[in-house]
């Protein structure tokens, strides 16, 4: 099966450099567009831990809770929405580019015809 989005999950445990390794498991000859994202650092609550009191949350800190956790959503959407952006965009550039090359080629080829047909129809009426 072709996969197109995938996550990973892990926690260095060791400090230094890393490496990372992608595989190309369906096909050779296309280009394949990779992103990987690094966040750093572990999420802090929003409202701080009463772990003296066992109060129920208000309304408000309630509230902070669920904006905060809608925000990290819609960031996250928002980096895949871009990011489809640009693979579109680089596959929208690349098929232009094919275009170009193709009309360009059709250009020459009609202008070597034409040269040669009037070429042929000059020495026709000329003998």
């Amino acid at each position: 099966h072709k996969i197109t989005h995938e996550s990973y999950n892990a926690i260095a445990k060791m400090s230094g450099a890393y490496k990372f390794c992608f595989g190309n498991r369906f096909s050779t000859f296309t280009h394949k567009h990779i992103y990987f994202q690094l966040k750093i650092g572990e999420l802090f609550p929003v409202v701080s831990n009463r772990s003296t009191t066992a109060a129920a949350l208000t309304q408000l800190e309630y509230s902070c809770i669920k904006v905060h956790s809608s925000l990290l959503r819609l960031e996250d959407l928002n980096t895949n929405y871009q990011l489809q952006l640009l693979v579109d965009w680089l596959h929208a550039n690349k098929i232009n580019a094919s275009i170009l090359y193709w009309a360009a080629a059709e250009t020459i080829i009609l202008f070597v015809v034409t040269i040669g047909q009037v070429v042929v129809l000059k020495r026709f009426f000329t003998e």
